[in-house]
């Protein structure tokens, strides 16, 4: 029961889903509390509602299909299959990815951790019997590295975290430490592009330690570019924007504001509202929470039997309890080295926390090492999940070559080479998962008067809708025409999953008219005392 609920913890706390909340309290402050929380919900909302149903399946079968296979042996559920493959492909490109982006964190080259997963993914489909005691060993070290070095941190430096709150919330200004790496020697500044962009708001004088391209817009206009070959002394002006590349040393001065940090530290926590705001908090908790009903690697793992629900509980409790250790973790961040601004907030940099603290002294390298390793264990466990959920659904299990070739090879070519990070793609398997498979999750285990067919064309219009709406949205982001981003047309095709999922459960609860089963069509055993 332990190792399962591990496994399902780690699909919750996956690090393609930690390094995307690590920037939102960074960026968004009390905003950035959300999308946590909704996750943590979903959790429980699959704890609740799931883990009862699942209990029916057979021990050695956990999917959605399975589930609507056991209640209508002779019905076809194609569309189910279809959502079930497909948020199980994306939820494992969203860990390829973020294996990518902790690679690049330690300086390795993308294409190398993302290889190391797919090496280590093929293993354990080719050998099932060695992948779960894999899976629940990732798990336990996923779970490890996010609160050890956390623990040390708080012991080391202040566990009182509302005090920390506080003092961030109330700070005048964000500026660079007199005995800070980037004002002493100098340090390489990294974030989530190519290229960084660091915009300056006040004088300043830095010293361009690298090598490279560099060039300097200026506040009035023109752009002034150099190849750096030697280290050069530059003075800013306020307006201006220095764009170096990633990994660029850079020594800025000590005590002058951090480029890309909020004005100060009372303008973080009380962030003016932007329009649509608190739409995409709807939207983005709407696909967190109920995409966790409906997600593959999620059913994969919930326990069969009637001990499951203890193991259910379990697993969405230490998710809880993981969320908000990530919330402490960008907390923290934010306190301790506020530079991490810099270049934009990655989620990987958060986690280099431990390095950075120096009161930890020697153990600190070594507990970031922790952290970075326990995020690529949680992306195995997490994968192997996914793609226990899609072989389940799509093929007999012992297709381990086919499901490799099929679902891990695209995806990791994509993770390598596609312009999109981690946070976006796991967001597209939590808004599909939501718009065509979390009603049929629910409902197939709560509701007697359920036919398969409307099950079925739930499924389809919602993975139609939510298709639809996201071919437009990425046709919106290209400029090639349709609404404004900031429309409500525009709003409701950046989160499909806002429209397709109601449209899901009404087809389904329309096209399921009639009596209760009777002697002569009953139900199948196990689903006599289903909530009518």
């Amino acid at each position: 029961m332990l190792a399962r609920a591990l496994c399902l913890t780690a699909v919750w706390l996956s690090p393609a889903a930690l390094l995307g909340l690590a920037p939102l309290l960074l960026a968004d402050g009390t905003r950035g509390l959300g999308p946590p929380l909704a996750l943590g919900g979903g959790a429980v909302l699959a704890a609740v509602l799931l883990a009862g149903p699942w209990a029916r399946v057979p021990t050695d079968r956990g999917t959605l299909v399975d589930l609507g296979r056991r209640r209508w042996p002779s019905a076809a559920l194609q569309p189910l299959a279809v959502a079930t493959a497909g948020s199980a492909f994306l939820f494992v490109w969203a860990q390829l990815a973020a294996l990518g982006e902790l690679g690049r964190a330690l300086g390795w080259p993308r294409p190398l951790p993302i290889g190391v997963a797919v090496i280590a993914l093929a293993l354990a489909a080719w050998r099932r019997e060695a992948g779960a005691p894999a899976a629940a060993f990732g798990a336990a070290l996923a779970l490890m590295g996010l609160v050890v070095p956390l623990i040390a941190v708080l012991a080391a430096t202040d566990p009182v975290w509302p005090r920390v709150w506080a003092e961030v919330a109330s700070r005048p200004d964000l500026v660079f430490a007199a005995d800070g790496p980037w004002v002493r020697d100098g340090h390489p500044v990294h974030g989530v592009g190519r290229e960084l962009m660091l915009p300056v708001t006040e004088e300043q004088r830095v010293v361009l330690l690298g090598r490279g391209p560099v060039r300097v817009e200026a506040w009035e206009g023109g752009t002034s570019r150099q190849h750096i070959a030697a280290p050069v002394d530059l003075t800013l002006r306020p307006g201006d924007r220095l764009v170096v590349p990633d990994g660029f040393p850079v020594r800025f001065e000590a005590g002058r504001r951090i480029p890309g940090a909020p004005p100060s530290g009372i303008a973080w926590a009380d962030l003016p509202e932007r329009p649509y705001d608190q739409g995409r908090l709807v939207g983005l908790g709407v696909a967190l929470a109920f995409g966790a009903l409906g997600l593959a690697p999620g059913h994969a793992l919930l326990p069969a039997g009637r001990a499951g629900d203890r193991a259910a509980v379990l697993a969405a409790a230490l998710a809880i309890v993981g969320l908000a250790a990530s919330l402490l973790w960008s907390l923290y961040a934010a306190w301790l080295v506020p530079e991490v601004y810099l270049g934009g907030v990655a989620g990987s940099e958060v986690y280099e926390l431990p390095g950075a603290v120096a009161a930890l002294g020697s153990v600190g390298p070594a507990l970031r090492d922790l952290a970075l390793l326990g995020l690529a264990a949680g992306g195995f466990t997490g994968a192997l999940a996914a793609l226990a959920g899609a072989a389940r659904a799509a093929w007999p299990e012992h297709h381990g070559a086919a499901l490799v070739l099929a679902f891990v090879v695209p995806a990791a070519v994509l993770a390598a080479a596609a312009p999109v990070g981690a946070w976006p793609v796991l967001i597209a398997a939590f808004g599909l998962a939501a718009s065509a498979a979390a009603p049929a999750a629910v409902l197939a285990g709560w509701r007697e008067r359920l036919s398969p067919r409307g099950v079925a064309m739930g499924a389809s219009v919602g993975l139609v809708v939510f298709v639809g709406l996201t071919v437009g949205h990425l046709w919106q982001l290209a400029g090639l025409g349709g609404a404004a981003p900031e429309s409500w047309v525009g709003f409701l095709a950046a989160w499909p999953s806002l429209t397709a999922m109601p449209l899901n459960a009404l087809v389904a609860w329309t096209l399921s008219p009639g009596p209760r089963p009777s002697p002569r069509a009953p139900l199948s055993p196990g689903f006599a005392d289903l909530q009518g």
